[in-house]
């Protein structure tokens, strides 16, 4: 059984990097059990474009119908998950006797021409790999880079361009603890906050153009936007972000006023 696509976002969540959801048409099939992760670099030319690879790695070209990854790192170290499902990204090759990678082992493809890394790109590369492997519990054998798993050899030379080394070290951190992942409480309590920015922006600007009623639209604003989170009205997060909301509107209220 594969991941589900709340699983591949979770893991890419975790790195604490900018992670964008942009699913494949295509659905080629499910995968079995992810075991490991297959290391890719795109191979585009340089030029002038942030994430000049995501349309075809999502859309796939004539010859190979189907999304060509599971995940694509851009320039700027976004992360975009692009399939849960089955991508077609590996060919033959041998990682621990498994010959069609595209069915145990999820695809990563990274914005690089082989030759030169943005350091925003290769640190997302790093904690992605790494949160991988420590979301199956398999070590670094079973991240190869696609020159390492492609067969015959020499068939595949990616990835390519930056100290391999020093890349498997940063990986290993990861995998081992060294680096702190986020943990699904970290991720609600950001997604918490983001939400209590969103509605003192919209507070401030209802209060500005007197639309609204500041505190009317607070508390609609909170249950609309936060309502599986706040059914529990004596919860700690009920509890801990009407404050911080309150807070706030207090001092707009103020400023308003003055």
């Amino acid at each position: 059984m594969g991941w589900s696509d709340a699983q591949l976002v979770a893991v890419a969540q975790r790195t604490g990097r900018k992670v964008v959801q942009t699913w494949s048409p295509w659905n080629r099939g499910e995968m079995g059990q992810v075991l490991g992760v297959l290391l890719h670099h795109t191979g585009t030319p340089r030029n002038g474009l942030v994430s000049p690879s995501l349309r075809i790695v999502r859309e796939g070209r004539s010859d190979l119908q189907n999304a060509l990854c599971n995940y694509y790192i851009d320039k700027s170290g976004v992360i975009y998950c692009v399939t849960s499902k089955r991508a077609w990204h590996a060919g033959y090759g041998n990682c621990h006797g498994y010959t069609d990678a595209n069915v145990n082992f999820l695809g990563i493809e990274a914005e690089s021409d082989g030759q030169e890394w943005t350091e925003a790109t290769r640190t997302s590369y790093y904690l992605l790999v790494g949160s991988i492997l420590r979301a199956t519990g398999k070590d670094q054998s079973w991240a190869p880079r696609h020159a390492e798993y492609a067969l015959p050899p020499g068939r595949k030379i990616d990835f390519s361009g930056m100290d391999i080394t020093l890349f498997r070290r940063d990986v290993e951190t990861v995998r081992l603890g060294g680096f702190n992942l986020k943990t699904p409480e970290q991720l609600e309590e950001e997604e918490l906050m983001a939400a209590k920015d969103d509605i003192i922006d919209g507070v401030v600007k209802a209060l500005v153009t007197d639309q609204y009623d500041g505190r009317s639209l607070v508390a609609r604003e909170v249950w609309r936007q936060n309502r599986s989170d706040l059914a529990d009205p004596k919860s700690e997060i009920s509890k801990r972000l009407n404050e911080l909301v309150r807070n706030a509107v207090a001092d707009a209220l103020k400023g308003v006023q003055s």
